[in-house]
């Protein structure tokens, strides 16, 4: 059975990226989908405090090989369009792997789904 490898990068409230570390080599290139919700309660990890507003977040899916970004229509705009899909590119914010992070564990769990369907292959039935 496949395991969905999915990442969100977290409520973004128009934080900073960092652009001084370029993200792993690897990374893939992901489809990109944009929805505008009006609110963004049970699709964004809401961990903002409450004196700051969610703008979006990005949903990646390696598997699948998607990034979904989300946006708050009251809050959309180039800027946050942007920072999501840097996001969607591998990209952190500042003191953050979150990003990498989940790159990095997502081809750990491929390389053991892997051997795990070696091993299935060849062990002798009963």
């Amino acid at each position: 059975m496949a395991l969905l490898s999915a990442l969100m990068t977290g409520a973004c409230a128009m934080t900073a990226i960092d652009h001084s570390r370029e993200p792993v080599a690897d990374w893939p290139a992901l489809a990109m989908r944009i929805e505008l919700r009006n609110g963004l309660a049970g699709v964004c990890d809401i961990s903002t405090s409450h004196f700051m507003s969610v703008v979006g977040c990005a949903v990646i899916d390696f598997d699948a090989r998607t990034c979904q970004i989300y946006l708050d229509t009251r809050h959309a705009s180039a800027e946050a369009l942007m920072h999501e899909q840097l996001h969607c590119r591998g990209y952190d914010h500042p003191d953050e792997h979150t990003v990498r992070n989940g790159w990095v564990r997502h081809k750990v769990l491929r390389r053991e789904r892997e051997a795990a369907s070696v091993l299935e292959a060849v062990r002798p039935s009963s």
